[in-house]
């Protein structure tokens, strides 16, 4: 209590979760202000717009969020949680779409985190998706088990810990 006392503020500020934390918990509405703070006296930064489409996606507004995705790579596109966002982001539409426009959301969304992939190839989510996108979606939009096991096997490679087994 004591150093606490001595250190005000900073000694709160260390143990404040990360945005990341928080996310991987479930805390959207701990974290909206702090997005939508970020986001509105930054909002050409490309991680306000990657968090603020997260945080569209996470209360229901895909269209939104996949805008907001969009607008983040376009500003910085080779990076890896951009990219995955907008792979999600796109995913997340696709499923609401008609027919047609599956298809396009489909490989603008496959696109994305191969991007990521290719960008960090040790990017956890970005493979992970990118394994369910392959094994999951039609040969026509490049599903294929043949690539979920070549990225299986390349990720293993990178990240032994993590390697994805089926």
């Amino acid at each position: 209590i004591l150093l606490a006392l001595l250190l005000g503020p900073a000694a709160l500020v260390a143990q404040e979760p990360t945005f990341d934390t928080l996310r991987e918990e479930g805390h959207w509405k701990l974290l909206r202000p702090r997005i939508e703070g970020w986001y509105r006296m930054k909002p050409q930064d490309p991680y306000a717009l990657m968090w603020m489409s997260r945080l569209k996606h996470a209360f229901g507004e895909p269209e939104a969020a996949l805008d907001l995705a969009r607008k983040a790579v376009a500003l910085k596109g080779a990076d890896s949680e951009l990219q995955t966002q907008l792979g999600m982001a796109a995913n997340a539409v696709r499923e609401r779409t008609a027919f047609l426009q599956q298809l396009s959301l489909a490989l603008e969304g496959r696109k994305a985190l191969e991007t990521a992939v290719a960008s960090n190839p040790a990017h956890d989510e970005a493979n992970n998706r990118l394994l369910r996108y392959y094994l999951n979606a039609p040969a026509i939009a490049g599903g294929s088990l043949s690539k979920a096991r070549e990225l299986a096997q390349r990720f293993s490679q990178v990240k032994p810990a993590n390697a994805l087994v089926f």
